[in-house]
């Protein structure tokens, strides 16, 4: 009688512990449920994931020069590359400063051209009254010695005095026209001289005027903004405030 009621309550203790054990389990907290991760699709052709995606390096840009920006050469997403030109900072002074030097560089360029041409000609025609001098002098050489041998004989009376008269004439005209072509001859000179100076002066004042404009086009390219490195991501804003060079 006994071991039928120990048997019993080894049976009671059984079934309990069974139920407590139910009850336990039954109030557990479901876990947590797992975050999706990017789902990588495996192709033929590569590997495509989803996901967000963030820049490694951030580089900023930006122009020497101070004021709004005028003009996006791109948009926002567009692929740059290293120096492409971004954007442009308005300034009316920089374009009239740009346009002027380049003016008057060509009217320097012109006016050298000009003296040029005039240097050329002044030689050319110094060339010619170098010629005609020496013509002139070789024919009051020739015509002196006539004069002189028929002075010779005009006192020895040995030629008559018509000989004698006009080899006088002919030398005095061959000195006349030598001196003619002598002053033309130095004329000649002193205009190549100054035509040599005038070239020298133009060629100053172009070389001046490319200086302006180069440093015209130094402050016009100053106020571009231009990608300083390769990148997958354009982004501009509407005011550059920089402090100017």
């Amino acid at each position: 009688m006994q071991r039928k009621w120990a048997l019993g309550a080894l049976a009671a203790v059984i079934v309990v512990a069974g139920m407590s054990a139910l009850a336990l389990r039954s109030r557990r907290k479901p876990p947590p449920p797992l975050q999706p991760s990017a789902a990588a699709v495996i192709t033929n052709d590569g590997i495509t994931l989803n996901g967000t995606i963030r820049p490694q390096h951030v580089a900023g840009v930006a122009a020497s020069v101070s004021g709004n920006i005028d003009r996006f050469f791109v948009e926002v997403g567009d692929d740059v590359f290293q120096g492409q030109l971004l954007a442009r900072i308005g300034s009316s002074g920089l374009d009239s400063a740009k346009e002027a030097g380049t003016q008057a560089v060509e009217r320097a360029q012109d006016h050298i051209s000009k003296m040029e041409a005039a240097a050329n000609a002044a030689r050319m025609e110094a060339s010619r009254a170098e010629a005609d001098a020496q013509r002139a002098r070789a024919q009051m050489d020739r015509a002196q010695k006539a004069y002189e041998r028929q002075t010779t004989l005009n006192r020895a009376g040995a030629t008559p005095k018509i000989v004698y008269e006009k080899a006088r004439d002919d030398y005095e005209a061959a000195i006349q026209e030598y001196e003619i072509m002598d002053k033309a001859m130095r004329g000649s000179r002193e205009n190549v001289q100054t035509a040599a100076t005038r070239v020298a002066e133009a060629r100053a004042t172009l070389a001046q005027k490319q200086q302006e404009l180069q440093d015209a086009e130094s402050d016009y390219e100053a106020a571009e903004v231009r990608a300083p490195v390769v990148s997958r991501r354009a982004r501009a804003r509407g005011r550059c405030p920089r402090r100017r060079a």
